[in-house]
């Protein structure tokens, strides 16, 4: 007996095991063979599953907007103006999990999320043309891209001389189109309006180029769209309201089609416009210097309700933040459409 006990000992010292493990592996031995062990599969953790479904759930609760110069070529969707950094939107999510008292992901996780479900913080400011972009990845020929390049000149020294001959000739007319991006109302900056509907408002904007004054014609979604007979009207009723001496309309403007390019806004051929409109100029695809109203009239209005401070903008305070802007080198009429 004292010689099979001094065996167990030297057997599981040699292997350095312990008496209980042994036990168990002849417990669960079958005709000397021992069982294989049921493999099991890792569950994941309920609270990480958690934490995932509250961080998509909180993405997809805030309001989101297209990409307004890249819709054809970006499927980001852009979230609404108020966060201008990743990590002012990474504090809200924090908070908002601390107010429901729910665990939040990590920085790293929770940035992995965002960028899975193409969501931006920046909106792009300037588009660029494919051509631009093939020739810079090398899909593009030279001669093609110089082509390309001879066309924008001439786009552009085309503007200059029909500006110079407007200021020469007072029956000539020079002006440019442009719609500004989607603007939302009321814009407001509490954490508790984040995610609440707002509503779209459009501003349609007739630059002269030679005066510096814009005429502006702003309306909401809900009584209009943005189709060509929408922006034909607005035209329409600029053209109504010019100088009688004015013969001549030369409009440059962007190669959207439902704004520009489309038999609607055919002034020609509209009998209710009483003016020989004998020439129109449209930029070069995939640049936009060509309109000044976008770089002039537009960022004005961003920059006068991006540095004021405003609780709730009502149907008209879009107006008064253009007349907050105090740094203002041009006229505004501004027409609300109702």
């Amino acid at each position: 007996m004292m010689h099979a006990l001094w065996f167990v000992v030297m057997f599981l010292s040699t292997l350095d095991l312990q008496d209980k493990t042994v036990y168990e592996w002849v417990k669960n031995v079958d005709d000397g063979i021992p069982k294989e062990p049921a493999i099991r599969k890792p569950r994941e953790s309920t609270i990480q599953v958690n934490k995932v479904n509250k961080a998509k759930q909180f993405l997809q609760d805030l309001p989101k907007l297209p990409s307004h110069y890249c819709r054809s070529t970006s499927k980001k969707s852009y979230l609404e103006p108020i966060f201008t950094t990743f990590s002012e939107l990474f504090k809200v999510y924090v908070d908002d999990c601390k107010q429901e008292n729910k665990p939040f992901l990590r920085r790293k996780a929770f940035r992995s999320l965002f960028d899975d479900m193409s969501l931006a913080i920046h909106r792009p400011k300037k588009d660029k043309c494919d051509i631009c972009s093939g020739f810079e990845v090398g899909n593009i020929s030279e001669e093609e891209y110089n082509l390309h390049i001879a066309r924008k000149i001439n786009a552009r020294n085309e503007k200059i001389r029909d500006k110079l001959r407007a200021e020469t000739d007072g029956s000539v007319k020079v002006v440019s189109l442009d719609l500004q991006s989607l603007l939302l109302c009321p814009l407001l900056t509490a954490s508790s309006m984040y995610y609440k509907t707002k509503l779209g408002c459009h501003n349609y904007t007739i630059f002269d180029l030679v005066t510096k004054e814009a005429m502006n014609y702003f309306w909401h979604e809900g009584i209009g769209d943005l189709n060509g007979s929408t922006f034909a009207s607005c035209l329409a009723d600029y053209i109504l309201g010019l100088d009688p001496n004015i013969r001549e309309l030369i409009i440059f403007s962007d190669g959207c089609t439902y704004q520009n390019r489309n038999t609607i806004l055919s002034m020609k051929d509209c009998g209710a416009v009483p003016l020989d409109i004998s020439s129109t100029g449209t930029a070069v695809n995939g640049t936009t210097y060509t309109n000044e109203a976008e770089y002039t009239c537009n960022e004005g209005f961003e920059k006068a309700s991006g540095n004021t401070k405003i609780a709730c903008l009502a149907s008209g305070q879009w107006d008064v933040a253009s007349l907050l802007w105090r740094s203002i080198v041009f006229r505004i009429r501004c027409y609300v459409l109702v």
